[in-house]
């Protein structure tokens, strides 16, 4: 597997800069869109899936090999001293009273949600050696501390390993066990100071690659996919 064409990219959502780039945004809700439909599916979960989940984010985030997506997730800003942010239904439906004191007791004034973390499968460990959602996860928190984010928060699956995953980059959990989707979640959250680098030095470099040649389209809206 041939890892040096990987491109990074930051997606802004906000009118009008997302206009300068519609076509990888368009790229990135479909295959979002039908990735999800499918998994929540397999789950038998009765949960509707609507654009608007994706709409609402302030950052979409996503790996490219080329033309081929490779991974894609979602980053949305709460204020946790804003009434209308504590009763978002992401927020209210999701995270519990206690979940936010917890936050609020490491002092987190603002917080990040980390949502539909998306491997496609043919990126998926048993192809390329490791897990490119620790890649994903790892560069989520590297978003964290560019914006100056008190938190990241998400809930992480227990099935998949997900949470025991998350907990060597740095994650906490806050509350164990919860059902979503009818899977079992950590509720999780990682401060920026408790960030820890992937214990792995090979995939640490390539996150370190991926980061430092970003695409960060906020900053640069002219700037095109890469031929593979």
């Amino acid at each position: 597997m041939d890892f040096s064409k990987l491109q990074y990219y930051i997606i802004p959502t906000n009118w009008p800069q997302r206009n300068e780039h519609l076509a990888l945004y368009n790229k990135a809700y479909i295959y979002w869109r039908d990735f999800w439909a499918e998994v929540l599916r397999d789950l038998g979960s009765h949960e509707t899936l609507t654009a608007d989940t994706f709409v609402r984010q302030d950052i979409v985030t996503t790996i490219m090999n080329g033309d081929e997506i490779v991974a894609v997730h979602l980053y949305d800003f709460f204020k946790l001293d804003c009434q209308a942010d504590l009763e978002h239904t992401y927020i209210s439906e999701n995270y519990p009273k206690e979940f936010i004191e917890k936050l609020n007791k490491n002092g987190a004034r603002t917080a990040m949600s980390m949502e539909f973390l998306t491997i496609d499968k043919n990126w998926r460990k048993q192809i390329i050696g490791f897990q490119m959602s620790s890649v994903l996860l790892q560069l989520g928190l590297r978003v964290l501390i560019q914006e100056s984010i008190d938190a990241a928060i998400a809930p992480a699956r227990n099935d998949l390993k997900m949470s025991q995953m998350s907990y060597t980059l740095g994650f906490e959990c806050i509350i164990p066990n919860v059902i979503k989707h009818n899977v079992s979640c950590d509720l999780v959250a990682c401060f920026p100071k408790k960030v820890k680098n992937h214990p792995d030095q090979t995939v640490s470099k390539l996150i370190g690659s991926l980061w430092e040649n970003r695409i960060d389209l906020r900053v640069n809206p002219q700037a095109r996919l890469k031929s593979a």
